[in-house]
């Protein structure tokens, strides 16, 4: 199996689960802005949360489509992920938007995404 971020040692047991940067981001939420398919599955298969919220309201999928990594908010998408997530800061669709991300936010929309929540 191919290992994610290559020359990381991801720590046995699933702390990494616990581990935040500065803004409350866990590896897996920064793992979907990496556009590396394999490692955002790497995480989800040993346990990453697809709900769970940074301190600035950005789920996994916010952050894969606010930088515009479209095979990860793809994958995300089939895995499940709701596409109108919006844990306080505004839905996956509104960052994509604000970010300038054209392709991402036409996969979002192709999922139904809904144009007229207001943020």
């Amino acid at each position: 199996m191919r290992r994610p971020f290559r020359g990381l040692q991801v720590p046995s047991g699933g702390a990494w689960r616990r581990c935040k940067c500065s803004w409350g981001a866990t590896p897996f939420m920064v793992s979907a802005q990496s556009g590396d398919v394999a490692t955002v599955k790497y995480f989800l298969d040993h346990g990453g949360d697809l709900v769970k919220a940074d301190d600035k309201g950005r789920t996994v999928l916010h952050h894969a489509a606010g930088i515009g990594c479209c095979k990860v908010t793809e994958f995300l998408l089939s895995k499940g992920v709701p596409v109108d997530i919006d844990c306080g800061r505004g839905t996956p669709l509104f960052w994509a938007a604000n970010n300038e991300q054209d392709k991402t936010v036409k996969i979002l929309l192709e999922h139904h995404a809904n144009t007229q929540r207001r943020f």
